[in-house]
């Protein structure tokens, strides 16, 4: 597993990636329902870390990912480094400030701090449209619902964790 940062004068971007070997895919209802809160989880406890290493920077949570080992078989082509960068692509959950985005993948970065138009992340999970905007197939969020789903995920663990405090020990 990998934690990134970059810190700039005032803030400090948070990122972590989560390295699989099997076919585990970011799904928002999995971390809802409890069954995917390993990546939230090291979010929480990294920006934790920082806020108290740096505390006059705003800590920024810029993404979780799962990145996929694999060692992709693809069929020789023209556009065989293409496929295989589209399969090796991380997937997860991505903060949708254009700086942020322009920050984890430089194909994307477009004049005065907005996005290039018509691009595709081989990277993350980001793609635009014409006009420079982040179409729906990308996998977004702010800052503020990124942290809504931090504080969710750390009620829930002191919640379970209490239960187990208590004696409870059912496999849910």
């Amino acid at each position: 597993d990998r934690l990134d940062l970059y810190e700039d004068e005032d803030k400090v971007y948070v990122r972590v990636i989560d390295y699989k070997s099997g076919s585990t895919y970011f799904d928002i209802g999995s971390i809802y329902y409890g069954l995917q809160q390993q990546l939230a989880v090291y979010l929480i406890a990294a920006m934790d870390y920082l806020s108290r290493q740096h505390p006059n920077k705003d800590i920024i949570p810029a993404g979780i990912f799962y990145y996929h080992i694999d060692d992709p078989i693809v069929a020789k082509s023209e556009q065989s480094q293409e496929e295989i960068y589209k399969r090796l692509k991380m997937d997860g959950l991505v903060n949708a400030d254009k700086a942020v985005i322009a920050l984890m993948d430089k194909k994307l970065a477009g004049p005065d701090g907005r996005l290039a138009a018509s691009r595709k992340s081989d990277i993350i999970p980001i793609e635009t449209n014409k006009d420079g905007e982040l179409t729906k197939r990308s996998s977004v969020a702010n800052s503020s619902q990124i942290k809504a789903m931090l504080n969710y995920v750390r009620e829930k663990l002191l919640e379970d964790g209490g239960r187990i405090l208590d004696g409870e020990t059912g496999l849910n």
